[in-house]
């Protein structure tokens, strides 16, 4: 089952600044590459100790423009 961010597992990948595995607090984690559709971005990541797996999502939060 997938839960949002909001949950309790969310809500520890959040405070640690999504760089410790929520399940079992290891700093040993992997960031797969990110895939992309349209205005939307994806990556797994997975705990090398426990070898739990989970997905951080991307949306555009903002568009910048070089000016002439």
């Amino acid at each position: 089952m997938k839960t949002k961010e909001n949950s309790k597992l969310g809500k520890i990948y959040k405070k640690s600044g999504y760089n410790i595995c929520p399940y079992c607090g290891s700093f040993n984690i992997s960031g797969g590459h990110f895939e992309s559709d349209c205005n939307y971005a994806w990556r797994n990541i997975e705990c090398l100790k426990c070898e739990k797996e989970w997905t951080e999502e991307f949306t555009i939060t903002a568009v910048l423009f070089e000016e002439d």
